[in-house]
């Protein structure tokens, strides 16, 4: 067997292959940001249908999600950031990150449909305002109840 790295054209080969590598990951990366964007953008633009079919808060992430295959988590995130970012090009690191980057440094928190940050122990409603007890729930369904005492299951 010839060893092909003993030829220039194969060491050429190699470099271009690498490079053509680089920038399929690269594209794929931002082109996840854009579409995430889009849709994040895309369903706030629709938040006054949503509010007259009378669709609140974590319920339109629950409906849209539900409706296209995705986790209620990943749109939350969508919308979270065109709201954050409604620009693209204000992202701290340009174009060189990736949508996980984003959802882990950026967006550590999800919020409610005004846009707070949710804490801790509170949550605030998205139809009056008010604190309330913050609810989790597990990817099986169940929900817990966090209080400052005790996690409950709730029904």
């Amino acid at each position: 067997m010839t060893d092909l790295i003993a030829y220039e054209w194969y060491q050429q080969l190699i470099e271009d292959l690498k490079d053509a590598i680089t920038e399929c990951e690269f594209t794929a990366r931002w082109t996840t940001i854009e579409g995430y964007h889009m849709i994040g953008k895309r369903i706030l633009e629709e938040y006054p249908n949503f509010e007259r079919a009378q669709i609140y808060g974590e319920e339109i992430a629950s409906r849209v999600s539900q409706s296209l295959g995705k986790s209620k988590r990943t749109i939350e995130r969508a919308i979270q950031f065109a709201r954050q970012y409604p620009d693209l090009n204000l992202l701290p690191e340009d174009k060189n990150t990736s949508w996980h980057q984003i959802c882990n440094k950026y967006l550590p928190k999800p919020s409610d449909k005004t846009g707070k940050p949710q804490t801790e122990e509170y949550a605030v409603c998205p139809r009056c305002g008010s604190e309330v007890k913050l609810i989790i729930g597990c990817r099986c369904g169940q929900k817990f109840e966090i209080t400052k005492d005790k996690i409950k299951t709730s029904s």
